[in-house]
């Protein structure tokens, strides 16, 4: 979901591990810090979707684009796509101050309410979060991200549902947010209170990828 790697150092992986005999060259970039932001670098940001706008919703995506699993609407139409979240059937203050208990570190959320643009709610008013980031270093979008999902599930298990979302990898949409989690069954789990760890995962993709960082 978030390998935190440039694409050299995830080819230099797939070359190891996935490609044999992958004829590979990687040239390294000079000044470059593996911690710096795009601000700190003074770079212009280049949009790489129509919906991910500025370097903010880069790191928040893997923690709302989770969002697309169940059936919350996760921005897309508006002026703040992966930056809010929100549904007909939520209570603003009340999953405000929800999330705000949870203390997840490099994040806060606002209440909001708002027309939702394309797709889920077209049209319709929902209510939920406002997303912004405090401290990006600290932030952990993954973990976050899972942590919204109980949170939703918790607090409205009659409305919540898992989302049909037809892709091309998956044309039927069902389980979407098994693929988007890589967890069997994700929707299920939550339904029934079990959590959704991030734990040993992020553990052992930094033991596997550490011999293939150029920086």
């Amino acid at each position: 979901m978030r390998h935190c790697c440039t694409l050299g150092e995830l080819a230099g992986f797939f070359a190891a591990t996935r490609i044999k005999d992958a004829d590979l060259q990687v040239t390294k970039l000079r000044n470059w810090k593996r911690k710096q932001t795009v601000a700190e670098a003074g770079w212009r940001f280049v949009p790489p979707s129509p919906a991910i706008r500025d370097p903010e919703t880069v790191l928040l995506y893997p923690c709302t684009g989770l969002l697309e699993g169940i059936n919350v609407h996760e921005g897309r139409g508006t002026e703040w796509p992966f930056k809010i979240a929100g549904a007909p059937w939520m209570d603003a203050q009340e999953i405000n101050r929800a999330f705000t208990d949870l203390q997840l570190p490099g994040i806060k959320s606002t209440a909001i309410d708002y027309t939702a643009g394309r797709g889920l709610y077209e049209g319709e008013h929902c209510y939920g979060l406002e997303l912004s980031l405090t401290d990006t270093q600290r932030f952990e979008p993954v973990k976050t991200g899972i942590a919204l999902l109980q949170l939703i599930v918790s607090l409205y298990p009659e409305e919540c549902k898992e989302r049909l979302y037809p892709t091309v990898a998956n044309p039927s949409g069902t389980r979407h947010l098994d693929k988007l989690t890589g967890v069997y069954q994700s929707f299920g789990k939550l339904k029934n209170g079990n959590a959704l760890s991030t734990e040993p995962g992020q553990k052992d993709w930094a033991a596997i990828i550490e011999p293939y960082l150029l920086y």
